[in-house]
Formats: structure tokens, C-alpha cells, sequence
């Protein structure tokens, strides 16, 4: 499994997979994950060094803002270049909940 958003890495990435997956919610659920993070941060989630607070930044939602655009003709290319490499977009917590039963029976 490969994971990332690094737009530079994705051609490499892309042409190794055997499947993509391609996480693509609406913006505003991700802007509300990001304020969910902050403020009701699960402890169970260890993915900081110590010291190391989560914050937001006008970087980090202007990057989250613009990526689909930013990736969207890479990724058409990609799949026009790639046909037999199975791609699959999500868009909702429907469709990926159906898309983790359908793996589950494969």
C-alpha cells in the first residue's frame, strides 16, 4: 500500500498500484475534520512528536483548497495512461463504507 498527496510523487506512485483509491470529500467536510481535530482530539491517536501541537494555518487550507484542482488533469492522465490500473474515487463516508465491504469480500 502506497498513501500520500504529494503531487510530485503521484505518477510514480500511480503506476505502481494495483488499485487506486482516491479520497475526494467535499471541502467543507474536510475543513470540518481539520477544526474536529483540533478541538476534540482523540487520545488514542498518537501521530505527534511530543511538543508538537496541532494547529491550523491559512497554508494548510488554502493547499486543502486548491489540491483537487491542482491534481485533477494529473489524475486524468494518469487514468488515460494507466487503464488496466483500477481507479476508484470516494467522495462520501457512504461510498467508502460500501467500498470497505466490498474489499472485505474479495
Amino acid at each position: 500500500m502506497i498513501d500520500g498527496n504529494c503531487i510530485r510523487s503521484l505518477a510514480m506512485r500511480y503506476a505502481r498500484a494495483d488499485l487506486v483509491i482516491y479520497l475526494n470529500y467535499p471541502r467543507h467536510i474536510c475543513y470540518w475534520r481539520i477544526l474536529k481535530r483540533i478541538f476534540t482530539k482523540n487520545p488514542a491517536i498518537d501521530d505527534r512528536s511530543p511538543g508538537c501541537k496541532e494547529t491550523i494555518n491559512f497554508k494548510l487550507l488554502r493547499y486543502m483548497w486548491t489540491f483537487h484542482h491542482r491534481v485533477e488533469q494529473s489524475i486524468l492522465h494518469l487514468q488515460q495512461q494507466y487503464p488496466t490500473i483500477k481507479f476508484v474515487e470516494v467522495r462520501s463516508e457512504r461510498e467508502l463504507e460500501k467500498l470497505k465491504e466490498l474489499l472485505l469480500h474479495y
